[in-house]
């Protein structure tokens, strides 16, 4: 009787490991069906990608091939020539050294627009957008010299004198020139130019003339000049002149012969010297390539001084164009006054 218990016990024992081992393996084999069971998912129909296209202006204007008469839409009352875009719009020829967030900035450069005063909105209602601290030099004794000198301000910019001065007979006279000659009140080649052998008394009366017309004055910079600022006494007269009155000077270099820089420091005035000279030629091709080395000179060096015209349309397009690049190439723009020492 005792065997036939034990022998059941071992049995009941023996059935029921083994239905554990069968209803583990089944479970172990269930889990991996279902790991291996795969998610469904939802293809979406296919959508017809549209490239996108480059938005061209569509919109050209035809510049007279005489500037002369695109200057002369420049001092109508009611039409001003508007400043049309580059023909081909690419990007500048800039490689992007830091992220576009940069915000390290290793060099400065200032950007002076010379010639500005023959028509206020020539310039104005296109720089204004830029937002950068541009200096805006303008000639005295102009029509709306006094009206550029105050939009100028009003849009944040620095205002500089464009001191006009005498040239080398040899100079080339360009189309702004011819104007601005045209615009004088007395018998010299413009109102309030510095010419070489006046008296003391005489530089002192242009100076103050020059710099009565113009509000909001930081400094001085020479239009032209190629005969005056080589003149040693001259410019020695004039460097006293703008020490008494508080304000910087730029050589805009129209000559190698010229000692203005030099004598200005003598003077212990503030005074820096101009770097390179963006629209020489009036081509916007010819304009990137010029602010390509200025970037370059100010990466160089820490500074750099360039050089435009507010009456060039290429200039303006250029620095619409390139200025929001700047940044990420940790150059800042500032006032011109900020580079003079």
């Amino acid at each position: 009787m005792k065997k036939d218990t034990i022998g059941f016990v071992i049995a009941t024992i023996f059935a029921v490991c083994f239905s554990i081992v069968i209803f583990s393996v089944a479970l172990k084999y269930l889990q991996q069906g279902i790991e291996r069971r795969s998610i469904p998912t939802v293809c979406p129909k296919k959508v017809a990608v549209i490239p996108l296209k480059r938005i061209i202006p569509t919109e050209r204007i035809e510049l007279p091939k005489k500037m002369g008469k695109a200057q002369k839409a420049f001092l109508t009352p009611t039409g001003v020539l508007p400043l049309p875009l580059p023909s081909v719009p690419s990007i500048p020829s800039i490689t992007l050294e830091q992220p576009a967030t940069a915000t390290k900035i290793i060099a400065s450069i200032a950007i002076i627009l010379d010639d500005a005063g023959y028509c206020p909105s020539g310039f104005v209602s296109k720089l204004w957008k830029i937002k950068e601290p541009l200096t805006i030099s303008i000639i005295p004794g102009l029509r709306s010299s006094k009206e550029t000198a105050e939009l100028s301000n009003r849009c944040g910019f620095e205002v500089m004198l464009h001191m006009p001065m005498e040239f080398c007979s040899n100079s080339k006279i360009t189309e702004e020139d011819l104007l601005c000659m045209a615009d004088r009140k007395n018998d010299s080649p413009y109102k309030w130019a510095l010419l070489c052998g006046m008296s003391e008394k005489e530089v002192a009366r242009q100076l103050d003339g020059a710099i009565k017309d113009i509000p909001y004055l930081k400094g001085i910079n020479n239009h032209m000049g190629s005969k005056a600022t080589a003149d040693k006494r001259l410019m020695t007269l004039c460097m006293d002149k703008l020490k008494d009155k508080g304000l910087y000077f730029i050589d805009s270099v129209t000559t190698p012969k010229t000692v203005a820089y030099r004598l200005a420091k003598e003077q212990t005035i503030s005074a820096a010297r101009r770097d390179v000279f963006l629209d020489n030629i009036n081509d916007v091709k010819h304009v990137r390539q010029q602010m390509n080395i200025l970037i370059a000179t100010a990466k160089k060096n820490g500074t750099a001084i360039g050089i435009g015209h507010a009456t060039k349309y290429s200039t303006i397009a250029v620095l619409d164009e390139m200025m929001p690049l700047l940044k990420a190439q940790g150059i800042e723009v500032v006032p011109a006054s900020e580079l003079v020492h």
